[in-house]
């Protein structure tokens, strides 16, 4: 715990990212107080939806920056205008955890 305090002071004017491990299945609760904010990283097709929401409701006291996508399968992803959606095609399945 001095660790992140000494380096937060000792380097004011940077970002310093402590990459812990997860949420749900070990302790990294701990460092939220210490940290000035929380960036929340979920693996595509993997994390079930259950545990993102438990994650959010666990970290509701403190301040969370936002959400990283990790491991997005860009192959299912099209190229024109909406290359930031599924594909249309009604016969893949998207392996997004909120998609159908």
């Amino acid at each position: 715990m001095d660790l992140v305090r000494e380096l937060k002071h000792f380097y004011p004017d940077r970002y310093v990212l402590f990459d812990l491990p997860p949420l749900l299945y070990a302790d990294p609760l701990a460092f939220a107080p210490l940290v000035d904010g929380i960036i929340l990283v979920v693996e595509a097709g993997s994390t079930p939806r259950e545990e993102i929401t438990r994650a959010v409701e666990m970290l509701k006291n403190y301040k969370v920056l936002g959400c990283v996508l990790n491991k997005v399968d860009l192959v299912e992803f099209s190229y024109g205008y909406d290359k930031y959606y599924p594909a249309r095609d009604s016969q893949k399945k998207s392996k997004l955890p909120w998609r159908n």
